[in-house]
């Protein structure tokens, strides 16, 4: 009973794969991005306004202001927010994407680093027989 009580002590220890202490991010117009780390299940991210969670590892990969604005430029009749194709090429976004790809969320980076600070949370969803969609939230973290 010991061994058992030592290995669940032991496994409780370990970290999570995603940052267990990821801030919490308020949107306007009256939204928020929410991390929820899981031990059991994967842990996931979600944006109230968008009505899905999406798998969060730790490891997103980064997309550049430049990056995204292209994909928006090449989805036929999408209808792209200005505040997006105001965004600096150079600025990095991290990326979640649900496992069909029909959900991605781009949250910039500043927005992760632990301090409050202001930036952009774009949302971009594909639906079969229906135009691409971004919508830009200007976001607090806290």
């Amino acid at each position: 009973m010991k061994i058992f009580f030592l290995l669940i002590t032991l496994l409780c220890s370990l970290p999570v794969a995603a940052e267990a202490s990821a801030p919490e991010l308020v949107c306007d117009p009256d939204a928020r991005v929410s991390f929820h780390s899981r031990w059991i299940r994967e842990s996931t991210v979600s944006l109230d306004a968008l009505g899905e969670e999406l798998p969060w590892t730790g490891k997103e990969p980064l997309t550049t202001g430049e990056r995204l604005k292209a994909k928006a430029q090449r989805e036929a009749g999408a209808r792209t927010p200005e505040e997006l194709l105001a965004i600096d090429d150079s600025t990095h976004f991290v990326t979640f994407q649900s496992p069909d790809s029909s959900h991605t969320l781009y949250v910039e980076r500043i927005l992760l680093d632990y301090r409050e600070q202001d930036g952009l949370v774009v949302t971009h969803v594909t639906r079969e027989g229906d135009e691409s969609r971004f919508a830009t939230f200007h976001c607090v973290s806290r």
